[in-house]
């Protein structure tokens, strides 16, 4: 994976300068994000989540567990559930530049805080860049590819380390009012114990509509392969599906609401965890 690592420092480093030096003809444009999320899980120790999906200058939900604490082993698989109230505060700031009528390159910074009530341990702060390019394909069709690199901290050192990857994205605008967009994401963890250390592989689809001028409804589905460094041979996958609501209330304020159902399955389907989540959240856009 030396490649890969290679290839993002470079990428975002070219991306950066394009940013910054770019054509003449290019216009800028400052985008940010905020998002606060009070969170109930009934099941803490049970998910195996580590993954953040917000995708740059194409902002929709991607469930709860896109910004959990994560990197939790299949370890806690078949132990009692213990549920927990956590807060999770997100944002990012970034800077687009429109390089054709149809193409622009985007650098973000991106932050993100979890706090649980009672499982202080796998409370997390994470922070790192994430660049790449927008394209529209056709009318509308949008497809995006980028690259991301960040730092994670935990309560628990084992689970400190850096970790980068690269994702890809296609939406489309199906009518007005509803469109679906799909999404594959590539990740290498490597925490400072090897228990949590692994790749990562996800794919991701979800379907938007809008019944009112100031209302969306959002459903989707995840699955994560995520294969750890000890012990060897150490597999769990995670299918995740969630609905969300989501009501404006000012031109770039809304609050959202939702519920997601995760199955985590460590080294085959004989060892599971299930986790229930609801939240309510208050989220900016800019």
């Amino acid at each position: 994976m030396k490649i890969i690592s290679v290839i993002t420092r470079n990428v975002l480093f070219a991306v950066a300068i394009l940013l910054v030096f770019g054509p003449p003809e290019a216009l800028s444009q400052v985008f940010y994000n905020t998002d606060a999320k009070i969170v109930f899980e009934d099941n803490v120790v049970g998910l195996v989540s580590d993954k953040h999906a917000k995708n740059g200058t194409i902002s929709e939900p991607a469930a709860v567990s896109a910004t959990s604490s994560g990197n939790r082993s299949g370890r806690y698989a078949g132990v009692p559930p213990k549920s927990d109230f956590s807060l999770r505060l997100y944002a990012d700031l970034g800077v687009s530049d429109t390089v054709s009528p149809s193409m622009s390159l985007f650098l973000m910074g991106i932050g993100e805080n979890v706090s649980y009530s009672t499982y202080s341990d796998l409370n997390s702060t994470s922070g790192g860049l994430r660049a790449g390019v927008t394209s529209g394909l056709a009318a509308a069709v949008t497809s995006q590819a980028a690259v991301f690199s960040k730092i994670k901290n935990y309560n628990d050192a084992d689970r400190d380390g850096p970790s980068y990857g690269a994702d890809l994205s296609l939406k489309e605008q199906v009518n007005p009012r509803f469109f679906l967009k799909e999404r594959y994401e590539y990740e290498k963890d490597r925490a400072n114990s090897p228990t949590f250390s692994y790749e990562g592989n996800t794919v991701s689809i979800i379907a938007g509509f809008k019944p009112g001028l100031n209302s969306a409804v959002y459903l989707g589905y995840k699955y994560l392969h995520q294969k750890f460094k000890e012990p060897a041979g150490s597999v769990v996958t995670t299918q995740s599906a969630f609905l969300e609501i989501e009501k404006n209330i000012g031109r770039e304020v809304s609050v959202d609401a939702g519920f997601e159902r995760i199955i985590s399955s460590f080294n085959g389907p004989r060892s599971t965890a299930n986790d229930n989540i609801f939240y309510v959240g208050l989220r900016r856009r800019h």
